[in-house]
């Protein structure tokens, strides 16, 4: 899928299970630094499948996000996706292992800041999940249709504060 039918069928599964409507944007961000972990831990245990899914699920919650704050939101999100979802970054090995080593620390600061000031630095977090994606052989669009098609079928409900809860932990 490109980015435009990875938002709108993650928008689509958000609006079914009530996200949109009474979702918050609260909530939301705090299963972004929920999945911000699992990135991490996916990271440290040298896990590319586990950070696959963790970027994946961050671009979810940041669609998520992106619907719950209504359509100029969405609007900015795809144009910020359109520019950023594209090809992975590194094709040189020799490149890509000197930037995971020199760089990937800070970028992954810079994310947790991204993600702490969400609202006021808009997408920012995006660009750097590419850079992420792409340090693992991986593009965003692979991370989000695999986060997709893993949650596009799940159940579950929207509680009084906000969080959606899996059929499964009921």
């Amino acid at each position: 899928m490109n980015y435009i039918e990875l938002h709108n069928a993650t928008h689509k599964w958000a609006e079914d299970r009530g996200i949109v409507k009474n979702g918050k944007v609260f909530t939301q961000t705090m299963k972004l630094i929920s999945e911000f972990g699992e990135l991490c831990d996916g990271i440290i245990k040298d896990r590319p499948h586990e950070i696959k899914d963790a970027i994946g699920d961050m671009m979810v919650v940041i669609s998520n996000i992106a619907s719950i704050e209504g359509e100029e939101y969405r609007t900015k999100f795809i144009n910020i996706c359109q520019d950023e979802i594209s090809p992975r970054l590194f094709e040189d090995a020799e490149d890509l292992d000197k930037t995971k080593k020199n760089n990937l620390v800070g970028m992954l600061c810079d994310l947790a800041d991204f993600i702490e000031d969400y609202i006021f630095d808009g997408f920012q977090a995006v660009r750097k999940l590419k850079v992420i994606a792409s340090l693992y052989k991986f593009t965003l669009a692979e991370c989000w249709e695999a986060a997709y098609n893993e949650i596009k079928d799940r159940k579950g409900y929207l509680n009084e504060q906000g969080n959606f809860i899996k059929e499964g932990d009921v």
